[in-house]
């Protein structure tokens, strides 16, 4: 798994306005600026040239500011319209993505010294000397051992899937076909057997169609 960048900088979304007529546009804008520069400063640089009038409508510092960036463009990526702007209207701003934020940049805060410790652990050299491991320890080992396993059946299952898609669309002329074959193994049939079981004061009576 991938650990996160431990860069420190700026989340700052923004919205537009239109300058004559006031009315705020429909999407924002989800980036970052890294390190000490202020989000107020890189809105300037996208003010520049642009007819509409960018304002900064929050902003937040994140030690880890590239993932925060990362993870909420994946959690709304079925509402990015380009680049890093996305349809999110104010409602949506203020109860999905700021909570979503901030309870992500708590996350960081807390383990940010967990991760400095381990990228320094890296450059110590083993003293060659090992004890046996406490039963908590075998306990938390064991639980590692077992989510990596699951994840392995559910990538498994996941590739399954993904290729039978694959070959589903190839001999059904593309996702059309396969949602045309998908309703047609959707459509429900007549069990003759269960109808004879279940209800056979009716089973043989002539059709009325």
């Amino acid at each position: 798994m991938t650990e996160p960048k431990l860069t420190p900088g700026t989340l700052y979304i923004d919205r537009d306005q239109d300058v004559l007529s006031g009315e705020w546009g429909q999407y924002v804008k989800i980036g970052i600026v890294r390190n000490d520069k202020e989000a107020s400063i890189r809105n300037k640089e996208h003010q520049t040239g642009n007819p509409r009038r960018i304002h900064v409508i929050f902003s937040a510092e994140s030690p880890m500011v590239e993932h925060l960036e990362t993870y909420l463009h994946h959690i709304f990526a079925s509402r990015r319209v380009l680049g890093e702007w996305f349809l999110l209207d104010d409602n949506a701003i203020q109860t999905q993505v700021i909570p979503i934020a901030e309870a992500l940049i708590e996350k960081h805060r807390t383990s940010l010294e967990a991760f400095i410790q381990k990228a320094a652990n890296k450059s110590i050299a083993s003293s060659g000397i090992s004890r046996e491991p406490t039963d908590s320890e075998l306990a938390l080992h064991q639980q590692a051992i077992d989510a990596k396993h699951a994840l392995e059946i559910l990538q498994a299952r996941q590739d399954i899937i993904k290729s039978k898609l694959i070959q589903l669309a190839k001999g059904a002329g593309g996702i059309s076909g396969v949602l045309d074959f998908q309703k047609k193994i959707s459509r429900p049939s007549l069990q003759k057997s269960k109808l004879k079981t279940d209800h056979p004061e009716i089973y043989g009576l002539p059709r009325l169609y």
